[in-house]
């Protein structure tokens, strides 16, 4: 496990998507808004996530291009950040796509 600096919850877009109330073009331009509106979308700056978050709004067409772009965001999530020796590795985002079924 890691340290994250952020978390994006999306896993109500995923539980949707999951049970087919949306389709992955519904939930890429959900995702894409998400991210947008994130406390970390303007502090981060970063080239990488806006791609990510257009290619969500604006190429989505099928699974597989979902997927390919589910990929780009974790890989973006999963990077390295500097960290003190001893400590957990820290990451930049938890990308939180579990749910739980209510009980």
């Amino acid at each position: 496990m890691a340290n994250w600096r952020y978390e994006l919850n999306i896993k109500d877009i995923w539980k949707k998507l999951e049970s087919d109330e949306i389709d992955v073009k519904e939930a890429g331009k959900r995702i894409a808004k998400v991210i947008k509106e994130s406390s970390f979308f303007e502090k981060e700056r970063d080239n990488d996530l806006e791609i990510i978050a257009l290619d969500f709004e604006y190429s989505v067409d099928d699974v597989e291009t979902f997927d390919s772009i589910m990929e780009s965001l974790y890989n973006w999530g999963d990077q390295d950040l500097p960290t003190q020796v001893g400590m957990m590795q820290r990451k930049i985002c938890w990308i939180n796509t579990f749910f739980t079924e209510d009980v």
